[in-house]
């Protein structure tokens, strides 16, 4: 899935490739690019070839933790628990 669309995430809206799983439509405009959202059963793989950044994972568990530091994004941190997205400044 490819979108373009602002740093938000909705609950319970299900992208091409996730739609098996509770997930949530992503944003990037202030990431300056589009993504890619690809669903490997539990762990969810980000490319961020297209962010002009890289990503770093920091925990694998249920919740996933991301550094968006370089991501050119406002929050530095996405918890990602049970399909739910919260953004942390």
């Amino acid at each position: 899935m490819n979108r373009s669309v602002q740093l938000v995430a909705r609950n319970l809206e299900y992208p091409k490739g996730l739609n098996n799983v509770p997930c949530v439509i992503w944003s990037c405009i202030k990431m300056h690019a589009t993504h890619e959202i690809m669903n490997y059963a539990l762990r969810f793989n980000y490319s961020c070839n297209k962010l002009h950044a890289t990503y770093e994972i920091v925990n694998y568990a249920s919740r996933f933790n991301y550094s968006c530091n370089k991501l050119h994004a406002t929050h530095k941190i996405m918890n990602i628990r049970k399909g739910e997205i919260t953004f942390c400044a």
